[in-house]
Parts: structure tokens; sequence; C-alpha cells
């Protein structure tokens, strides 16, 4: 992955700095960059999700991961807060009343 240039604030787009427009493009170099390294299974969203996930546990606003993904809409961006039941327990012990 290290080897795609990216010339826009995106994380993942076209190379141009543009949204992600020919998904099969990526995913069949992504296949390429998974044979290399010997991995058996994984799509271009697995990387996806696991970036906007992490976001959002690390505490980035949806606001601001919405655009870092580059979705039009939020509710798109919603749908990778898809905290478990641990990861809120860990975060309400952080809050203080």
């Amino acid at each position: 992955m290290r080897s795609l240039s990216r010339s826009g604030p995106l994380v993942f787009d076209n190379g141009n700095g543009h949204p992600l427009f020919n998904e099969w493009y990526w995913n069949k170099k992504f296949k390429k960059a998974l044979d290399k390294a010997g991995i058996n299974e994984g799509r271009l969203y697995d990387l996806r999700h696991t970036f906007g996930v992490h976001h959002i546990l690390a505490g980035t606003s949806p606001f601001v991961l919405q655009k870092m993904i580059g979705h039009a809409d939020i509710t798109t961006t919603m749908l990778y807060v898809n905290l478990t039941d641990t990861d809120i327990k860990t975060h309400a012990k952080n809050i203080n009343l």
C-alpha cells in the first residue's frame, strides 16, 4: 500500500486527491499486495473500516472522520461507529461526573 501515492487530504483516494471511484481497480491492486504479503483474505473495505473504527475509538469526531474518509453523507460515516459493549464500558469509566 505504501507504493500507492496520495496527493490530496483523503486517506483513500484515486491517486489524484479525489474520492475513490473505481473500487474494482483499487481492489485489484490491494489483492496483489495481499498476495505479495502472503495474506489469503482481505478487502480494501477492511482497511477503511478499521481506520474509521480506530479513529472513533481514539475520540475523533464522526464529522472529522467523514471529511477524512470522503463521505458525502454523515450517515455513511456513522456505519463505522459500531462500538462493542466492552468499548462503551471502557470509555464510560473515563467520565468524571
